[in-house]
């Protein structure tokens, strides 16, 4: 027959079945350090991805890094961290620090809400690489990009600091509503932390997403290359260049609808049906896995629709020196220029053709 535990808590006593508790502990340890490697991964690939000398060309890939490492904290250290001491609160065991539980709660919150503000600042990037790209240059300099990663700290600071009476459990009793959180967060503060966390920077990601996606297909129904006479080799670098930006819009905008579809349960849950909280304390723990896989396939879809990161990754593996790598890409990157010029050359004879025939 199957053991029961009950965990007492400051307003009620719940039951909680000892398979059901373990088999969720289990599998969020086990995805949290596998999201943890992977993202970790993906920083070094990023560190060691070949870009242009100039700041702007680099200036997403820093936005990039400062999402991944957020997500890297996440996995390896605070959400393991944050379970092993609600997995000691439950089961009556001694884990170092789960007094400070709520303090890692924080803490935690502090770093979701820096990841999603850094990839609400790749969207507005992305917005003004797509939809004014006259103006792009001036959101890739060194001011601009700084001032991006600094105003997702401050404003991730800012959703929490206000309400450390209430987040922190003040003055640093544990208390947990259902036992499967980290926090007496509630209320009206419970309202603001979890908007401003997570609703407003998905929300307005969502609305500059949109705006992307229906530029980019705008631009295909209306497409009309026009090349014009003798300018053949910079309109090729010119549309190289326009296909880059595509690239790594879809990579942004897939891995925007892939934690969209992740977080989607937990807002469900949060806006219409708060009650099953209470009527299911283990529920917040199985939101959370779902939230722990987010993490581990988020590094996945860069690498997926990222050719400079698997290039990247390959070169880490290979044994081949670096240096003949660096050859060969060279020698494929000027094939590929000069099938584009030769694609152009033929578009040129193709118009010249059809300007006889007028």
């Amino acid at each position: 027959m199957e053991q029961n535990f009950t965990v007492s808590t400051s307003n009620f006593s719940v039951p909680l079945f000892t398979a059901e508790l373990i088999a969720s502990f289990t599998l969020k340890f086990i995805l949290n350090f596998a999201g943890g490697f992977a993202n970790l991964f993906l920083l070094i690939v990023c560190c060691c991805s070949h870009t242009k000398k100039t700041f702007s060309s680099s200036g997403t890939k820093w936005l990039v890094f400062q999402y991944t490492a957020a997500y890297f904290l996440i996995s390896m250290i605070l959400y393991p961290a944050r379970d092993a001491m609600i997995m000691g609160h439950t089961f009556h065991l001694i884990v170092p620090g789960m007094q400070h539980c709520s303090y890692f709660a924080a803490v935690n919150m502090f770093f979701v809400s820096l990841a999603n503000w850094t990839d609400l600042a790749l969207a507005c990037n992305r917005l003004m690489a797509i939809c004014f790209p006259i103006h792009y240059v001036k959101w890739t300099t060194r001011k601009v990009i700084a001032a991006l990663l600094i105003a997702a700290w401050v404003v991730s600071f800012a959703i929490v600091l206000p309400v450390p009476p209430l987040y922190l459990g003040w003055p640093g009793n544990l208390s947990l509503p259902p036992p499967a959180q980290c926090s007496n967060l509630n209320g009206s503060a419970s309202l603001f932390v979890t908007s401003m966390t997570n609703f407003v920077p998905y929300a307005v990601s969502g609305v500059i997403y949109a705006a992307i996606w229906f530029k980019i297909v705008f631009e295909a129904r209306h497409r009309r290359v026009t090349i014009p006479m003798g300018h053949g080799l910079l309109d090729v670098k010119q549309m190289r260049a326009k296909m880059r930006q595509l690239t790594v819009s879809k990579m942004l905008m897939a891995v925007f609808v892939w934690n969209s579809l992740c977080m989607l349960p937990f807002f469900v849950v949060t806006l219409a049906f708060p009650e099953l909280f209470v009527r299911k304390p283990t529920l917040s723990l199985w939101l959370r896995l779902i939230m722990s896989v987010q993490y581990l396939f988020s590094p996945v879809i860069f690498f997926v629709f990222s050719e400079e990161y698997r290039k990247t990754a390959r070169r880490l593996f290979s044994r081949v020196p670096d240096n003949k790598i660096k050859e060969v890409e060279k020698t494929m990157e000027k094939s590929e220029t000069d099938s584009h010029i030769s694609l152009a050359l033929s578009m040129l004879r193709r118009r010249e053709d059809l300007q006889l025939m007028d």
